[in-house]
């Protein structure tokens, strides 16, 4: 075993500690204004050059400080080497090295190499930023010998945990500090307090979201560290201990009401009902029980959505959020060289080329059907209308002179909605974006698996994302990537959801998942996937055995059970939600953590 913290001197000590503490309660803990470019994504139909510079508050500078901690951590691996310390190893570290590997590949090879190496919009999760994760990881492992510590560490962590508390409470309780004019001149740079514009509340209402940016990234926070409190209620001996214990866990619980996600309670419920399973498996009668208690548990939820309508609309809500849109009668539209054709539902279809004057105005336009039938379309006041046709969705459209360069747009209304297009470029057919681009409609791969409201809206973006996946076999598209992978020029849909507007530009994938294998390719994938599945071995092995009964390891084994909960909680919520500079931290520090306390309940389970 690694012996090298047994003769830690007390300043050695204190520094390990800072460094895992600054990862994993400091980082979390950091809000600044931000400025910054997106003139590479500008070049995109679908990206409005309105957003070229953009302002962010809670994720660059986050980023910033993980990358500062990489250089340092790694100066201080180096260090250790140079003095002849051993280091730790285990075989399954290979698995995050080549995961590195191709995250660094991919971000060469990506078409978008600098955004890769920088962060993107709305993303700072760059490659140096996943480079810091890692190095995170090895040193908490590293870092952890004994009881003391895990002490150590928890005792360091407690302030900074309290005070995102109390910032939940007063968020959950309609009194965001961020809405606070003093805090927005504390975190913003002198020369940018003048722009009232700038806004610091991610969200409305008592919705709370820490300085994690958005309830979704909450949610994972509090999947993680919930557990532990538990843990430790059980962990510690003093009564006021536990009483406190206590306290902060039922604070953390109501914070995390006030997030309004659902996708945390599931995610904690499920690796709740996953450890216990493991724990008692050794007996028998206690697995048939514990399995019974899980399994009226589970069916108790949907019990209560039939007695309840608050409870039901909650469930319906977030699994199908969005799924009661109308009937979409254009199924798609194609902008040719000679004209533009719109595809009804029921087989019909609207063949239309025209002809714009000099002031925008339609000079004249020609409409035939599937069959080349010319329509015969009325013409007044400059609007020509095909009436009482609803079977090709009662078509008009009327010209308009568009930008101060003359060029000029026929806008469709077609199923109510309104396709502007235009010919005046170079005499084939555009589709004018809502950015105030020309672009040519896109044939929108879908994997037909997912209704668009499935689970919040996530459907929808899983639904597209899915064909994604077999062109990154070998590298991604990039770190931070996923906005320029995933089709945000599906125009049709955002029309029928949006209107013409510019709607939302998707950004991630919702998926730790997916997410990770479209921007760093599919070995990148398998290599974090099997990683984790050794994690959840190697707990389990070590749940199985723990004994919380000796009163001897009973702190190393509560907080074990605990750490292990909440790493499976996070890993269950990646399944709807992104990893992000908020949370993974304080993830792949107790990752570290609980790998080197699985090792330590081992040892001390054989002495």
């Amino acid at each position: 075993m690694y012996k090298d913290s047994t003769n830690q001197t007390d300043i050695s000590a204190k520094i390990n500690t800072a460094i895992l503490i600054i990862a994993s309660g400091l980082i979390p803990l950091i809000v600044r204004v931000y400025p910054y470019s997106n003139e590479v994504l500008t070049g995109y139909a679908w990206f409005p050059d309105s957003a070229g510079l953009a302002i962010d508050s809670f994720l660059a500078c986050k980023a910033v400080a993980l990358q500062i901690l990489m250089v340092i951590i790694s100066a201080l691996l180096i260090y250790r080497m140079s003095k002849k310390k051993m280091l730790p190893w285990r075989k399954c570290f290979v698995l995050p090295v080549i995961y590195l590997l191709f995250v660094i590949l991919s971000a060469i090879a990506s078409s978008h190499t600098e955004q890769a190496f920088k962060g993107s919009y709305e993303r700072f999760e760059p490659v140096g930023v996943i480079v810091s994760y890692i190095l995170i990881f090895y040193f908490a492992y590293s870092y952890i010998q004994d009881e003391k510590d895990v002490k150590r560490f928890i005792t360091a962590m407690l302030p900074f945990y309290l005070i995102l508390l109390l910032i939940g409470v007063m968020q959950g309780t309609g009194h965001d500090p961020f809405s606070f004019p003093w805090v927005k001149a504390l975190i913003t740079p002198e020369g940018l307090r003048d722009k009232t514009d700038i806004s610091l509340m991610r969200s409305t209402g008592n919705t709370a979201y820490l300085t994690l940016y958005n309830e979704n990234y909450l949610c994972m926070y509090f999947g993680l560290l919930i557990p532990v409190c538990i843990s430790m209620f059980f962990a510690v001996n003093k009564h006021i201990l536990k009483a406190a214990v206590l306290l902060i866990t039922f604070i953390s619980i109501y914070v995390l009401y006030c997030s309004g996600s659902a996708s945390g309670w599931i995610a904690m419920g499920a690796a709740a009902i996953i450890v216990l399973l493991i724990s008692v498996s050794e007996s028998r009668k206690k697995l048939i029980v514990a399995a019974a208690v899980c399994l009226i548990i589970i069916l108790l939820i949907p019990a209560l959505s039939m007695v309840s309508d608050g409870i039901r609309s909650r469930i319906t809500g977030f699994m199908h959020a969005g799924d009661d849109k109308r009937e979409q009668m254009i199924t798609d539209i194609d902008t040719l060289d000679d004209e533009v054709v719109f595809h009804i539902s029921n087989g019909n279809e609207l063949h239309c080329r025209f002809v714009l004057d000099t002031d925008g105005s339609i000079k004249n336009m020609q409409i035939r059907d599937q069959n080349g039938k010319e329509m015969w379309a009325y013409r007044e006041n400059g609007v020509f209308s095909i009436f009482n046709r609803e079977e090709y969705a009662n078509p008009m459209a009327k010209g308009l002179p568009i930008g101060s360069e003359g060029l000029g747009v026929a806008v469709f209304i077609v199923d109510n909605c309104q396709w502007p297009v235009t010919n005046c470029t170079d005499g084939t057919y555009y589709y004018y974006t809502p950015a105030m681009k020309l672009d040519k409609f896109p044939d929108i791969k879908r994997a037909g698996f997912f209704s668009d409201g499935f689970m919040s809206g996530r459907g929808e973006i899983w639904d597209k994302a899915l064909p994604l996946l077999s062109e990154y076999i070998l590298v991604g598209e990039g770190a931070n990537m996923f906005i320029t992978a995933y089709p945000q020029d599906d125009y049709l849909h955002k029309t029928y959801k949006w209107g013409w507007a510019i709607g939302s530009i998707d950004v991630k994938a919702h998926s730790l998942y997916i997410g990770n294998w479209i921007e760093n390719g599919m070995t990148a994938f398998l290599c974090m996937m099997a990683f984790f599945a050794y994690y959840i071995y190697d707990g389990a092995v070590t749940v199985r055995t723990l004994d919380h009964k000796n009163e001897k390891n009973r702190y190393i084994s509560c907080v074990s059970a605990g750490m292990y909960t909440g790493c499976l909680s996070y890993m269950i919520a990646g399944l709807v939600n992104d990893s992000n500079v908020c949370t993974a931290p304080v993830f792949w520090t107790l990752l570290g953590i609980s790998m080197a306390l699985n090792r330590l309940c081992r040892f001390t389970k054989t002495l």
